[in-house]
């Protein structure tokens, strides 16, 4: 029992244990680390160590132990000294903090990491380590340095977007450092990974009249602000198409979806519920099973087995003699059998109890990570172009097409934990329009067939292309919140978005304004609409205050898609794996007035997507 030794010498070095938190202003700064290679432990990517500076006093804390289990915290200057060493063990939460003197840390840095027992299936008690965490403590400076004034234009051309670390990221995925490929690629609010799987089927009903539908699944794991949500989903659609020509189609479609949403504290927490997650999509109805009273019935049929046993031995010291001696050698042996089947139903139990603790423990973590629901209803339309192709053989081809699409989609979100009412529910309706234009390669069987005189397209292929899309969103989001056990109206909001999407980059520009002062000026505000009078519209906008935020994007996605048209029935299946890379959002504010006034400017619009242009393409060639 190597590692339990080497616990009994972390338990031995407990009383070096870090002070508490003398109060004060500092810059604290954090990357991953390897930790100590002095401490011999296997590496868990289920354990992480991390700062705690929201807490008084600030706390090292390591997260995603067993309940109950022996925990301990290292801290050193740096990873090659001996550490102070501090031991407990770990709560219901699988959680074990200590306190630290940020102000003795003040201007050096410090290396942490966290270790916990573990339990294997063989009943073995192992040793795992965490990651390491190197932190930066500085003094703040005596005068805060002035904030810089907001950009005079909302259009905030220049491309911000921080240094890619897709490669970094990647290389820890084949390291199988999960916890460090989530850290790195999910480094600012705004970045998201979004894996989806979508099925479509078109069958021709009557002439050019075609009627199917649509599936898909989605999971994607996004940073807001300091936590991960993780959204699993569901959408499904019936569809009416109509192919005019060749190379124009119209379809229109209603749909319904829905996401369940989990929030998590850090990368490790959402590591560790990846696996409940898993469980409840995949087998539901084991998930529900997987709670404190069942693990409780268990436990409770393992002491009835345990009191047979306790029965056997005290049956084999008060038997009586039997008289004969092959008659007690045969009983002998049967009470041996007896009790060896015991030894291993014993082992058996163990092993299966542990596991069922682990499960339900699990199972609980994901149930309070809950963070409630997403509902969608939308209609949809889409009038689709084929500008143009080319077949350089039976095998491949290259097309250019556009597409026009536009929704009206209600949408229901719910903030409620696990079993309880919803404490805030934002209901929002919105309209929008885009237009899309794509260049693709097709790989497969595109020949051509003559059907009556006419040419019938009979083709199973490989797509992937390359798109430039813009949409432009209108929508109005009305909050509500429990007050007094009643859901009350906390605010309506109106919100116009615009986002230009180009192979390697995108820009989301959102306008948020309190729809209550547009109200108030609402009779005005008309009166200059029926008018069609520019001036007398923007001042009576101008006493208006809207928040105008823009946010870079690097995006990389991957969109195979793999389907047929044989005789006029469509069948496609797509995959899209995509990795979006959020740089800062920048936020003025601003009049109402002066934002018609801004998105009136034709020419003004025209240089900024030159401008953008510009900068995307720079960007893509620097990637």
């Amino acid at each position: 029992m190597f590692a339990h030794k080497t616990l009994k010498v972390v338990l031995a070095l407990a009383g070096l244990a870090l002070p508490g938190l003398a109060q004060g202003p500092w810059q604290v700064s954090s990357v991953r680390d390897h930790g100590f290679a002095s401490i011999p432990a296997l590496r868990s990517e289920l354990l992480e160590v991390r700062l705690n500076e929201v807490t008084s006093p600030a706390t090292l804390e390591v997260r995603g132990g067993e309940a109950g289990h022996g925990a301990c915290l290292a801290v050193a200057p740096d990873a090659g000294t001996m550490p102070a060493l501090t031991h407990g063990r770990f709560d219901a939460e699988g959680r074990f903090a200590i306190p630290v003197d940020l102000a003795a840390w003040s201007g050096r840095s410090l290396v942490a990491q966290g270790f916990g027992l573990e339990q294997g299936l063989d009943g073995r008690v192992a040793l795992r380590a965490s990651n390491g965490l190197r932190i930066s403590i500085e003094a703040a400076p005596s005068t805060p340095a002035p904030e810089a004034a907001p950009a005079p234009d909302f259009s905030f051309l220049r491309i911000d977007l921080g240094p890619c670390r897709g490669a970094e990221a990647w290389e820890q995925v084949r390291e199988r450092d999960l916890v460090g490929a989530l850290t790195t690629a999910l480094n600012s609010s705004g970045d998201g990974l979004l894996a989806k799987l979508s099925g479509k089927v078109m069958v021709p009903v009557f002439g050019p009249l075609s009627l199917g539908g649509s599936v898909s699944y989605s999971a994607k794991i996004t940073r807001e602000a300091d936590e991960y949500l993780v959204a699993i989903g569901r959408d499904v659609a019936v569809l009416c198409g109509v192919k005019a020509t060749d190379d124009v189609g119209v379809e229109a479609g209603i749909g319904l979806g829905a996401d369940e949403i989990y929030r998590f504290a850090s990368p490790g927490e959402v590591a560790r519920g990846l696996l409940g997650i898993g469980l409840r999509q995949a087998l539901p109805n084991a998930f529900s099973a997987l709670n404190t009273e069942n693990l409780a019935r268990l436990q409770h049929a393992r002491r009835a087995v345990l009191g047979l046993r306790a029965s056997l031995q005290a049956l084999r010291a008060a038997r009586p003699a039997l008289g004969s001696r092959v008659a007690e050698l045969a009983m002998e042996r049967i009470l041996t059998a007896a009790e060896a089947a015991f030894a291993v139903a014993r082992r058996a139990g163990d092993a299966l109890e542990r596991i069922a603790v682990r499960l339900v423990t699990e199972a609980m973590f994901v149930r309070e990570s809950g963070d409630g629901v997403e509902a969608r209803f939308s209609l949809t339309g889409e009038l689709s172009l084929k500008v143009g192709s080319k077949t350089f053989s039976d095998a491949i081809g290259f097309e250019l097409g556009g597409k026009v699409n536009g929704a009206y989609q209600v949408t229901v979100r719910t903030y409620q934990s696990y079993g309880a009412s919803a404490e805030r529910i934002e209901l929002t309706l919105s309209h929008a329009v885009g237009a899309s234009f794509a260049a693709g390669v097709k790989l497969g069987s595109l020949k051509e067939i003559d059907v009556g005189g006419a040419k019938q397209a009979n083709e199973a292929g490989f797509g992937r292309g390359i798109e430039v899309a813009m949409t432009t969103t209108r929508a109005i989001k009305t909050v509500f919140e429990e007050r007094s056990g009643s859901m009350t109206r906390r605010a309506t909001t109106l919100i116009l978005k615009r986002e230009w999407k180009l192979p390697v980059f995108a820009r989301e520009t959102t306008i948020e304004f309190d729809a209550a002062a547009l109200g108030e000026a609402g009779l005005a505000t008309l009166i200059a609409l029926s008018e069609r009078d520019g001036e007398a519209l923007r001042d009576t906008l101008a006493g208006i205050s809207a928040t105008v935020t823009v946010q870079d994007k690097r995006t990389l996605a991957l969109k195979p898609e793999v389907g047929f048209d044989k005789s006029g029935v469509v069948v496609k299946v797509g995959l899209e794996a995509s990795w979006t890379d959020a740089g800062p959002a920048r936020t003025t504010t601003s009049s109402l007035g002066a934002i018609v006034q801004r998105l009136r400017d034709v020419a003004g619009a025209a240089a900024e997507a030159a401008e953008l242009a510009r900068q995307a393409v720079a960007l893509g060639a620097g990637s």
